[in-house]
């Protein structure tokens, strides 16, 4: 997830054309909590530490993607408030993502711990929208392999 967060929030900054963009990192990505709305939906809190040496606060304005198990749409995830981190400095930023499963009799066939399902099959399409004031810029990215990101995010 933390791969995932950082490359958008890159793509984001080298086609915003910030000058210390290659010195942007997110350090770190923390599940802060998990909450379910109903039996298909849970809010999930992550709190995101990134250092950020530009002279611009770096907003990440909207963001939302599905995730697939093969090519069946399995959840969707929707970013509830934008997020924003502070200019010239580390900072650390809580963003409240909504994750919405699309089928969940397949989590049942699958079975209910995640631990014991083949991460090979997953993939992710989303896009964000960073910016300042009221301009934008949208970033899509397409087909990342789950697996290659779910690791880095600490439970």
């Amino acid at each position: 997830m933390k791969k995932l967060i950082f490359l958008l929030l890159l793509a984001a900054l080298v086609f915003g054309g910030c000058a210390n963009y290659r010195k942007i990192a997110l350090e770190d990505v923390k599940l802060e909590k998990l909450k379910m709305v109903s039996t298909s939906k849970a809010d999930v809190k992550l709190s995101l530490y990134l250092n950020n040496p530009t002279r611009g606060i770096i907003k990440v304005k909207e963001a939302a993607g599905v995730v697939f198990a093969g090519k069946e749409e399995f959840a969707k995830i929707t970013l509830l408030e934008p997020v924003e981190f502070a200019k010239g400095e580390p900072s650390q930023a809580q963003a409240t993502l909504r994750v919405e499963l699309l089928d969940p009799l397949s989590v049942i066939m699958m079975g209910l711990n995640p631990a014991t399902w083949n991460l090979e099959q997953f993939t992710f399409s989303g896009y964000t929208v960073v910016g300042k004031g009221a301009a934008g810029k949208r970033f899509e990215v397409e087909n990342i392999p789950v697996k290659d990101f779910i690791g880095e995010l600490k439970f």
